[in-house]
């Protein structure tokens, strides 16, 4: 799936917040940061989510790679690609 725009990836997670990871918990580890400037960074992320879907425990792993900018002494996400991490031997 691919959003573009702030509203378009608000819609997108509210979607499912209410629904399918309504009750999640979702841990994040930051896995690496480099600085392309002192103002922009691409920063490595793995995620671990546990959720219920079907009246069963689940949970799901991912990596974002993320370009973060710095405005104004403020940093932002200025691209953010997200990819399951598939457990070995599926």
């Amino acid at each position: 799936m691919k959003l573009k725009g702030r509203e378009a990836i608000e819609q997108g997670h509210t979607g499912i917040f209410s629904t399918i990871y309504k009750d999640s918990h979702n841990v994040g580890t930051v896995k690496g940061i480099r600085f392309l400037r002192p103002d922009v960074a691409v920063v490595h992320t793995e995620w671990n989510l546990e959720f219920r879907a079907g009246g069963e425990a689940r949970k799901a792993h991912a990596m974002s790679t993320m370009v973060m900018t710095k405005e104004g002494g403020a940093w932002s996400i200025a691209a953010f690609q997200n990819t399951p991490i598939q457990e070995e031997g599926r």
